[in-house]
């Protein structure tokens, strides 16, 4: 069975708003409802779902079964536990969450030192078709996960990453694409948001930055218009739980394009924006003299920010070996110094360290078996790392690569895990 979204002759101009959201919504209740006859396991009114609110810049939640509100801290990490030799974009898609094993190792020792969210990535690969909305067994695996996650007392903010960098200029797959990723993301809040450890969904990741706006067939505005429609039919489907868009840096490393949209009432259907940010071990860089990064966040409607996004890589590029004491004490300056009445809380990169990320095949990165040091030298316009301006990207884990069978071969824990238990 399948949405309408799934065909490429229908729905094609979503972006411009000619979707209708009841038809849309009550085929994925359709789908939603054949999965759970098959698998004779509800997914839609099995549990009481965790409400959540924003107050001011304060996040808020209220427990199943309670009328009272509590204020709400994030301390999170980005969930990245690919193992070597598997990438998340490529080929069979690596969420994370489908392994059971690896989602109970990571929840026993992120508890342990005080986290309590994490934010999971769902990619779309138009290339491969490999990738798109979630099937039957994937929604009963993931919700095993979410009770793991629960029961350690860590919820969960729900991504689909928007990939659309290959498709820009060719209409027919863009728009087959667009219907995908939309598909994909209330398939997601259909077959979940009844679960106490939801939080939220964020939709999109950087897409507003400069290298994902490569077409003149797709613009910054094209993308503000499709993500804000995507934001309300997620709405309509779910009322309980925060909805937020990622958005990177601009070329120059500012927020103003994310201002401008939000002064602009262009994104009136998110509750928070998320932003994925880079500036070292301080809020503020070289570049911006003493103005940090929440004192240039001033949006007219003063919707809160979330760091989506932001940390430090363990591998000194300049002496060439890893630097744990640094990754650790720029964490804890990280956390110490946000502003908490704009942001309620940080998700830091990363879990683990990524042995796919950037570089050549097989060697240190794509699908790589081995622990490469490739990455991206960094500037003060556009990104800051410390302590040697260069982004090392397989080194941003917490912990060391996550194996497949964590149990048999853990991963080790670098000293910014002890650091920031006892921060937290």
């Amino acid at each position: 069975m399948g949405f309408p979204f799934s065909d490429p002759n229908l729905h094609t101009d979503r972006a411009l708003g000619t979707v209708d959201p009841a038809g849309d919504h009550n085929a994925v209740a359709a789908e939603v409802e054949a999965i759970e006859h098959m698998l004779g396991y509800n997914t839609t009114s099995a549990l009481t779902p965790t409400k959540w609110r924003f107050s001011g810049g304060t996040l808020q939640k209220q427990d199943p079964g309670s009328t009272s509100w509590s204020n709400f801290l994030i301390r999170g990490l980005n969930f990245g536990p690919t193992p070597p030799g598997f990438n998340p974009n490529v080929g069979m898609p690596y969420d994370g969450m489908s392994n059971l094993s690896q989602v109970k190792w990571f929840a026993e020792q992120f508890s342990a030192v005080h986290g309590n969210c994490i934010r999971t990535y769902f990619a779309q690969n138009p290339s491969s078709g490999s990738q798109g909305p979630m099937g039957m067994s994937d929604i009963y695996v993931w919700r095993k996960a979410l009770d793991i996650l629960y029961a350690h007392g860590i919820y969960v903010l729900i991504d689909v990453y928007v990939n659309f960098y290959s498709v820009y200029n060719t209409p027919a797959l863009l728009s087959w694409y667009q219907n995908s990723s939309a598909q994909a993301m209330l398939k997601a809040v259909a077959a979940f948001k009844d679960h106490p450890a939801v939080i939220g969904y964020l939709f999109g990741n950087e897409n507003n930055a400069s290298y994902t706006i490569q077409s003149p067939t797709w613009t910054l505005a094209k993308w503000w218009a499709y993500a804000n429609k995507v934001g309300g039919e997620i709405k309509q489907l779910d009322t309980n739980h925060i909805v937020g868009i990622s958005s990177g840096m601009s070329s120059d490393g500012s927020i103003s394009d994310c201002l401008a949209a939000e002064n602009g009432g262009l994104l009136t259907n998110f509750d928070f924006h998320g932003s994925n940010t880079y500036r070292g071990g301080a809020w503020v860089k070289p570049i911006e003299g003493t103005t940090d990064f929440f004192s240039q966040w001033t949006p007219s409607n003063n919707k809160p920010i979330i760091i989506t996004e932001t940390g430090v890589d363990a591998f000194n590029n300049s002496t060439g070996l890893v630097d744990q004491a640094t990754q650790a004490s720029a964490t804890q300056n990280l956390w110490n110094t946000f502003d908490q009445t704009k942001c309620p809380g940080i998700f830091f990169l990363a879990s683990n360290d990524e042995y796919w990320k950037t570089g050549t095949s097989g060697t240190t990165g794509d699908n790589a078996t081995v622990h490469g040091t490739s990455g991206e030298a960094a500037n003060s316009d556009s990104f800051y790392v410390t302590p040697d301006q260069f982004a090392n990207e397989q080194y941003w884990g917490w912990w060391t690569v996550m194996d497949s069978m964590p149990y048999a071969n853990p991963p080790t824990a670098r000293t910014v895990v002890s650091a920031m238990g006892s921060t937290w």
